[in-house]
């Protein structure tokens, strides 16, 4: 046996042993409003639509990720506007905000352009169902949720995988490192990444992966037409010549932190924004900005503000 045999082994007889498990933390997730109960059963491959022809699977984690998405998507559209996706999410978060922004292109189109799923467990039994299913032409992973059992289900059935906006940060290459075997056997499974800087292109080049592209952040083409403009005015008016210290994708604990120097915490767009409660010194309407698609460039208007001293 080939040592794709036996890596192919392994997470078989893993994915008989831990599915209870996963079944079980899963209803768990249900019981504390982590997953939707009606969307339950896509997280096992038991999917809740038509599948269609020609699909581009594109798998976004977060609310970050799936911003990325959508402005690959008008990437792919572009050059081929009869491209269809199944984008798939990791969080009720992210999947109510895909399912607002799809409606955007599925409304003003004769066919339906964009299909919402839950990502499935990574378990190889789930894995290989979802992949049957769904019979996509390509799979796009945008930045770092790399998943074994799932990317190696694709390799099976010759699915071509791509990491977009690939993100590799020195703790994430640490701890992969300590699972070698594991990560050279799924860097095995993509046929190309795209790294949004150089750092994680080596990065991903030392832990095994091949054809590796320094092309940038993906987040930097996001088109007006997914930019709250109202918003965005709105938050530049309430700022005015005020000094502004934000606070952007912040974690559990962190809120409570000052910076340095600073005679007021900051503004807060917390990377799960659903979190709270929040400290109510931080509470800001700026917190919203992050759902809503605030461009960036909000952001170095803000610091010349403050450079000049307003």
């Amino acid at each position: 046996m080939n040592k794709q045999g036996k890596y192919g082994m392994f997470l078989h007889i893993l994915g008989l042993l831990i599915l209870p498990v996963q079944i079980s933390l899963l209803i768990i997730r249900v019981i504390t409003g982590k997953e939707k109960l009606e969307r339950i059963f896509e997280r096992l491959s038991i999917a809740s639509d038509d599948s269609k022809d020609d699909l581009i699977w594109i798998h976004c984690a977060s609310v970050g990720e799936t911003v990325s998405a959508f402005s690959l998507i008008d990437i792919i559209l572009k050059k081929k506007k009869n491209s269809c996706f199944l984008l798939t999410t990791g969080t009720i978060t992210s999947a109510s905000l895909a399912i607002s922004k799809m409606e955007q292109y599925n409304h003003f189109s004769e066919k339906q352009i964009i299909i919402h799923q839950m990502l499935p467990v990574d378990n190889l039994i789930i894995a290989k169902k979802f992949i049957t299913y769904w019979r996509p032409k390509l799979g796009i992973f945008i930045e770092s949720e790399l998943w074994p059992s799932i990317t190696f289900a694709a390799k099976i059935y010759k699915i071509p995988l791509i990491i977009a906006n690939g993100r590799m940060s020195s703790r994430s290459f640490s701890r992969w490192k300590k699972f070698g075997w594991i990560i050279k056997n799924m860097a095995s499974c993509f046929d190309l990444v795209l790294a949004q800087s150089e750092q994680d292109s080596e990065n991903f080049k030392k832990i095994g992966f091949k054809n590796v592209k320094l092309v940038g952040n993906l987040k930097y083409y996001l088109k007006d037409d997914h930019i709250d403009l109202e918003l965005d005015s709105k938050i530049s008016s309430e700022i005015g010549d005020r000094k502004l210290i934000f606070a952007a994708s912040t974690h559990q604990g962190e809120e409570r932190e000052r910076p340095r120097g600073a005679q007021r915490r900051p503004a807060l767009a917390p990377a799960r924004h659903h979190r709270r409660p929040l400290p109510r010194s931080n509470r800001t309407r700026l917190g919203q900005a992050r759902g809503a698609g605030l461009r960036p460039r909000l952001l170095p208007r803000i610091h010349a503000r403050r450079r000049r001293g307003r």
